[in-house]
């Protein structure tokens, strides 16, 4: 029927087995599952699957199939869609990938997966413990033999499961994975809650695959695509293009009457008044600047930027605002002293935006967890954090304190912006004394959400650590992405505390290639949950749900697992998971 090993790589294996399945398969209650691919994910490519399940009649002689996807393709995984959908319970060491897989590639969902990663968790209270771990905490002597030989091929090679023939190693290193992960079943310790691990479980299991969902009432995340065949939109994204207005009507009339009507002005990001220059601005749904006035021989002058900045205030950051507006207004000078160039930032007055973020902000699991936004310049990360700002206090009534540099959120008025309702705000008179401010607020208002715009200072970051170990919930946002901060000297210790750690000649980890220092974190994160923000991409974000782990992966040389949640124009919201090789 197959190879020695299980190996089941041609259609008539396939066929063999399937029709042992259809007369047998009922009676088969657990199995052992797992995945192997080239960067196993929705987008990668699965090339193999291996179960292992116990059964009187069994066709092989320990229960091990190793189903070979390169070479059965599409058809097969559809001759195979009975055994993945079937009533048996589907054990799986981090079923998340494996889901997204299956899920992404061949839309067939698997039903009734436990994820032993979380029983792990349940047991012990450690998160995303490695399956080795998992091994030695159930029986020490179902070691994985092959676990560290097999790791260290796909660090040398990634693309090795998807070469033929496959090396006898990583054939035996896939063996083992189901076979010991079978046999360490009747040995787990059931005293926890069953009905919880399988809903997590569940959880665990939409997150793989671009899958749509909704929010229920205590804001966790439910799949529609088993619940109904009825599409449920989530509220789209409200843009006031009446605020837009605002700042227009500020711009000299006879300038106005010189624009280009015919330009996505709802869309417009800045305008830039250049002195000597055409004037140009950017738009949110374009890199490229576009000239914005119909005669394309004008140009900025020196009576155009006195009219407009004559009502404005700049303070020392040469910022202003625009009265009873989210708009900000930049200036940059000639050496004499003289405004040589404005630049007209929109800010956006929008309901809706962190409609998918719902569960991050309000479910019972996270309502304690502080956020930080990523993101380039001009990606919407302040008009983000204004958003969770107004939900937190509308929402939740809790007590929301803004720290508030240059009025960038709450706007340049004696009163905070109409749309953030009853926070209250702290203003940061220049950004040398944010820091300050930020220990002000906690020490003096009893917050229990701390908002904080642009961390980019050792001193903001050691405030925000304090702030953190008082018990306040932060949002706040920095310029960059995971990996600049990462990188960045002043901003990294947002990670926690680094320190390098010598190993002696037996203890030197595996991924280290021999180098017997090793960095290694040895404080908590200020941020829990993470959320970058993709220049041009205002309905996505990648979420790394826990800081921690991601940044120990990181030093241990692991591929770091994100959170790709996408929302469509009518407010429809999709799940799925990417995996990324990220180095230091």
């Amino acid at each position: 029927m197959m190879s020695n090993q299980g190996l089941i790589s041609t259609m008539y294996n396939l066929k063999q087995f399937v029709q042992w399945w259809d007369k047998y398969g009922k009676d088969v209650k657990n199995m052992a599952l797992d995945c192997e691919g080239v960067n196993l994910s929705s987008t990668g490519k699965l090339c193999l699957i291996q179960i292992c399940f116990d059964h009187p009649e069994l066709p092989n002689r320990d229960g091990v199939f190793i189903f070979d996807i390169c070479r059965l393709r599409k058809p097969g995984m559809e001759m195979l869609k009975p055994m993945l959908t079937s009533n048996a319970q589907k054990f799986i060491h981090d079923a998340r990938m494996d889901c997204a897989a299956i899920w992404g590639q061949y839309k067939i969902i698997l039903k009734n997966v436990v994820d032993t990663q979380l029983i792990m968790e349940e047991l012990t209270g450690k998160v995303y413990v490695g399956f080795n771990l998992f091994l030695n905490y159930i029986d020490p002597e179902l070691t994985h033999q092959t676990k560290d030989r097999g790791r260290a091929i796909m660090r040398m090679d990634p693309t090795c499961w998807d070469k033929r023939p496959l090396r006898p190693l990583l054939l035996q290193y896939a063996r083992e994975d189901v076979f010991k992960l079978y046999l360490a079943l009747p040995k787990i310790n059931m005293d926890f809650s069953w009905n919880k691990i399988l809903k997590k479980s569940w959880q665990r299991k939409i997150r793989g695959g671009g899958i749509q969902v909704k929010f229920d009432e205590k804001s966790r995340l439910k799949p529609l695509i088993e619940e109904t065949e009825i599409e449920i939109p989530n509220p789209a994204v409200v843009i006031y293009q009446e605020e837009n207005k605002i700042l227009f009507d500020h711009l000299p009339l006879e300038f106005r009457r010189k624009l280009n009507h015919d330009l996505d002005w709802s869309n417009v990001r800045e305008i830039v008044l250049d002195r000597g220059k055409k004037p140009y601005a950017f738009f949110c749904n374009t890199k490229r600047r576009s000239f914005i006035c119909l005669d394309r021989n004008y140009v900025v002058d020196n009576p155009l930027l006195i009219k407009a900045s004559e009502d404005l205030r700049f303070g020392s950051d040469n910022r202003a605002c625009i009265v009873d507006s989210l708009h900000r207004v930049v200036n940059t000078k000639s050496p004499n002293g003289d405004i040589c160039c404005l630049v007209f930032r929109f800010g956006r007055l929008m309901d809706n935006l962190v409609t998918f973020a719902e569960d991050i902000l309000f479910s019972p699991e996270n309502e304690k967890k502080s956020i930080l936004i990523l993101g380039p310049p001009g990606t919407g990360k302040t008009s983000m954090i204004r958003a969770m700002a107004k939900q937190l206090d509308v929402r939740n009534g809790e007590n929301v304190i803004i720290v508030d540099t240059s009025n960038e959120i709450c706007g340049g008025g004696e009163t905070i912006h109409k749309s953030l309702g009853l926070c209250r705000r702290m203003v940061v008179k220049n950004k040398a004394s944010q820091s300050q401010v930020m220990i002000e607020a906690v020490q003096n208002l009893t917050p229990d959400v701390i908002v904080i715009d642009e961390i980019g200072t050792k001193a903001e970051v050691q405030a925000a650590k304090t702030i953190k170990y008082r018990g306040p919930r932060i949002i706040a946002s920095a310029h960059g992405t995971f990996m600049d901060i990462l990188r960045n000297p002043s901003l990294n210790q947002i990670y926690g505390h680094f320190e390098t750690v010598v190993y002696g000649d037996n203890t030197i980890p595996k991924h280290s290639n021999g180098n017997k220092l090793q960095l290694k974190r040895t404080g908590r994160p200020v941020f829990d949950i993470i959320i970058e923000l993709v220049p041009q991409k205002f309905n996505q974000w990648n979420i790394i749900t826990n800081v921690a782990t991601a940044v120990d992966d990181i030093l241990n040389e692991n591929p770091v697992i994100k959170e790709v949640r996408t929302r469509d124009e009518k407010g429809n919201i999709f799940l799925d998971f990417i995996q990324e090789n990220l180095k230091r």
